[in-house]
């Protein structure tokens, strides 16, 4: 939205927000809700339907998958890290850091300071990173080895394992509510 600030009066000191959007040009109190255009009829005849709001073990199930994917995530920046700052180094691709073979590998290396320095706090990150993440994927395991709709979408189809159908159920939660 287009902003400009003018003065209200010569010996005005503060400024007001004009607002291209608003009747009046400017931004103020008077602005439209949806009762007042139209848009509340739906929903005050009992037309729409009710939002589903989650029982608190999927909310605690969500918090749980959500931070899995996090601590996923910053695994893979801090991978992608070493390998750019390995690149810039001039190390030849194909050393994989997370092997007993490619850690020794890299102890051998030849790099500047800073970028040993980088290369030892990226691989520190990867392994506090993976000791977070075994007791959170033996926990997801555990509840899709009691989870029935767990259960069922890990045997049925292809690729959904233990961890990926607890992301399932706790992303979408009752699937009985949906129809068709």
């Amino acid at each position: 939205m287009p902003r400009t600030v003018r003065r209200t009066s010569s010996s005005a000191s503060r400024a007001r927000r004009k607002d291209s959007n608003h009747p009046s040009g400017n931004s103020g109190p008077c602005r439209r809700n949806d009762s007042q255009t139209g848009n509340a009829r739906p929903l005050l005849a009992g037309e729409l339907p009710e939002s589903w709001i989650p029982p608190e073990h999927i909310l605690e199930l969500r918090t749980r998958v959500r931070m899995r994917k996090t601590l996923v995530d910053q695994r893979s920046a801090w991978q992608l890290r070493l390998i750019a700052q390995l690149f810039h180094q001039g190390v030849p691709a194909g050393l994989n850091p997370r092997t007993r073979a490619g850690r020794e590998a890299l102890a051998r290396v030849e790099l500047s300071p800073a970028g040993r320095e980088l290369v030892s706090l990226a691989v520190r990150m990867l392994d506090v990173i993976d000791l977070e993440l075994v007791p959170l994927d033996r926990e997801l395991r555990a509840f899709a080895a009691r989870q029935p709709g767990c259960r069922a979408l890990s045997e049925r189809l292809y690729g959904i394992g233990p961890v990926c159908a607890t992301v399932i159920l706790a992303e979408l939660g009752a699937c009985r509510r949906f129809t068709g």
